[in-house]
């Protein structure tokens, strides 16, 4: 399999993995499980879409949660949240919407984008 191959998989398995948490998520765990996960999937994530590693400091997952006021030091309201919840996904799969606008509106557009605005 070619580089480029092995790039397109990886986008298709994260695509699958958004599709999968949004429609399904029981599949992938339980909320904490897969909130566990985001700080990996979104680094894979961005290389795949973006060509390059996300800056910590700006568009990670982290950042969010601290510019949000979902972390307040070590007191993660979130993982306190989703303790509370049990099995719902529905506070969690709120909370990365938020994510993905506060990431779209911090990224400039896309070629694609710039392309099909034309």
């Amino acid at each position: 399999m070619s580089a480029q191959a092995s790039i397109e998989k990886i986008g298709l398995l994260m695509s699958n993995f958004q599709e999968v948490f949004e429609n399904r998520p029981g599949m992938l765990g339980s909320p904490i499980e897969v909130y566990s996960m985001f700080f990996y999937i979104d680094r894979v994530t961005f290389i795949v879409q973006h060509g390059r590693e996300m800056d910590p400091l700006s568009e990670s997952w982290l950042t969010f949660m601290n510019e949000k006021g979902y972390t307040k030091g070590a007191n993660d309201l979130v993982r306190r949240k989703l303790e509370q919840m049990g099995s719902d996904f529905s506070y969690l799969q709120a909370v990365r919407a938020e994510y993905t606008s506060w990431l779209k509106a911090k990224l400039p557009p896309s070629k694609s984008q710039d392309s099909s605005s034309k």
